[in-house]
């Protein structure tokens, strides 16, 4: 076979291999397509690019081989090779040109943990509404939790979830309660200002669309009892915060005795020695302290009420 024979066989196996090599450099770099961003995809286009580019010089160049073997004279003599030889030539002719080190610098996609950042993110969120929805937390640890989500910014996200769970479930009274209550955390968890009234009202909504639901939901009339009575005084809150804790006081004495109950006792007693209504307040801590003996808090209220 000529010198242009063999070029043309050598370089015909080598556009093979090389294209070969650098598809599978390519698709052995890719990830799993679902982990694939938009900016991830930018060095995997760019690998591609070179082996294109790579392909195209080795075409042209099979291409001016072919022309000039379709120049030589028929007489010529032609060799058969083995395919050993085939494959030293092929080595020979890249090792010569740079095409292995042009494949093997093409641009390969650099690590990134972005997807695995917001998998830990999406990790952490559900985590987080699967706690503030158990029974498992206190309410001093579920306010931590609350406090540490608005200050990995993440809080706006979990209280997004707990908005479309109430729309999803709109007559599960649970799931309104939940949602009060992670607007009063956005209000506990944010500046000072004109927002502060509008979570404030938003919790209050709530509260009654749960009422709304199940009058007898013990959760939602506590929680908007003790919102109420939360409100400045000048909004004259009180009055309406006083009537809830007085039906769940109603409420609670036709159900068996939990120990939360006491707390309805202890705010409405204060409650009403506030307005000055001492007598309310000494039997409402009384009644209490009956149900509850060991409370603590009832009975140092009813001391100091003695003592005064």
């Amino acid at each position: 076979m000529s010198n242009t024979s063999l070029g043309l066989v050598a370089l015909a196996s080598l556009a093979s291999a090389a294209i070969g090599a650098g598809a599978a450099l390519f698709v052995g770099s890719r990830p799993a397509p679902e982990a694939v961003s938009a900016g991830e995809a930018r060095p995997q286009a760019a690998a591609l690019d070179a082996v294109l580019a790579r392909q195209g010089e080795l075409e042209r160049a099979l291409e001016a081989l072919r022309t000039r073997l379709e120049m030589t004279p028929a007489t010529q003599e032609r060799v058969e090779l083995s395919s050993d030889q085939i494959a030293s030539a092929v080595e020979r002719w890249m090792r010569e040109n740079g095409a292995q080190a042009s494949l093997a610098s093409a641009p390969t996609e650099p690590v990134s943990d972005a997807s695995s950042a917001a998998r830990e993110r999406e990790r952490r969120i559900a985590d987080a509404i699967a706690k503030l929805r158990g029974d498992d937390l206190s309410d001093s640890e579920r306010s931590r939790l609350w406090k540490e989500l608005f200050e990995a910014g993440l809080g706006d996200q979990v209280l997004a979830e707990f908005e479309a769970r109430a729309e999803r479930e709109p007559n599960n009274p649970d799931a309104r309660v939940d949602l009060a209550n992670a607007y009063l955390q956005k209000l506990f968890n944010s500046p000072m200002g004109p927002e502060s009234g509008v979570w404030g009202s938003k919790a209050d909504k709530a509260f009654d669309a749960a009422i709304a639901l199940d009058a007898n939901h013990w959760d939602a009339r506590f929680g908007k009892a003790v919102a109420l009575s939360n409100w400045p005084a000048f909004l004259g809150k009180q009055p309406e915060a006083i009537k809830h804790f007085e039906v769940l006081l109603q409420q609670q004495a036709q159900r068996p005795l939990e120990p939360r109950f006491v707390n309805t006792h202890l705010i409405l007693g204060n409650m009403y020695m506030q307005l000055g209504q001492k007598d309310k307040a000494l039997a409402t801590w009384q009644a209490g302290a009956t149900q509850f003996p060991d409370n603590e808090a009832l009975r140092k209220q009813l001391e100091l009420s003695a003592g005064g």
